[in-house]
């Protein structure tokens, strides 16, 4: 049995793929109250629903201002969950967060139909330290909630730069400087205030 958020977790009554109901978490700055589809694998559909309700309260309660571009939070139990990037996203059939535990026991969060990831509105505006803010100026080949992590990744210390990423600075004339970060087809310019 594990503990997951206050909550007990017991690896039992474990599911197959799919038949699990909706469920509607609020993901605070990183998109919102937003509905999406469990696919359990390997565990109980309350047992996933547990697991992602504790990821997505923990990361609007501010949990992934320290935990990376994707937001990979533990939990107890060696449960680890995260936003996904686009190739996971692409390779999961559409998945934009999951939590893993072994190879055989999983979850996959699957917006639901009308609720695209990449259509979805984005709040492009990240307050990263309190009182300061930062506006993602422009995001390609990534989400919203990717492009908001990015931001709290590199405004604050250690200040990282993603894996593959280069980040150059942009002349701008006012405001408290710019920086666009690429990686391939990958983008996103960052304005300071």
């Amino acid at each position: 049995m594990t503990t997951v958020g206050g909550s007990a977790l017991a690896h039992d009554g474990a599911r197959t793929a799919g038949g699990c109901p909706n469920l509607t978490v609020n993901a605070g700055k990183y998109g919102g109250k937003k509905t999406l589809r469990l696919v359990a694998i390997g565990v109980s559909c309350t047992n996933g629903r547990h697991l992602a309700e504790a990821f997505y309260r923990k990361a609007a309660r501010g949990g992934c201002a320290s935990h990376g571009l994707y937001c990979n939070l533990s939990f107890s139990g060696r449960w680890s969950c995260s936003f996904f990037f686009a190739t996971e996203t692409k390779e999961t059939g559409g998945a934009i967060s999951g939590c893993f535990h072994t190879r055989r026991e999983k979850i996959r969060l699957y917006p639901t139909k009308g609720q695209h990831p990449s259509k979805a509105p984005c709040n492009r505006n990240v307050e990263y330290r309190p009182g300061l803010f930062a506006w993602i100026a422009e995001y390609v080949g990534m989400t919203c909630a990717e492009a908001r992590n990015f931001v709290l990744a590199r405004a604050n210390p250690p200040h990282r730069v993603p894996p593959g990423f280069g980040c150059h600075d942009l002349h701008i004339e006012a405001g408290g400087g710019a920086e666009e970060c690429v990686s391939g087809s990958r983008r996103i310019k960052i304005e300071y205030a």
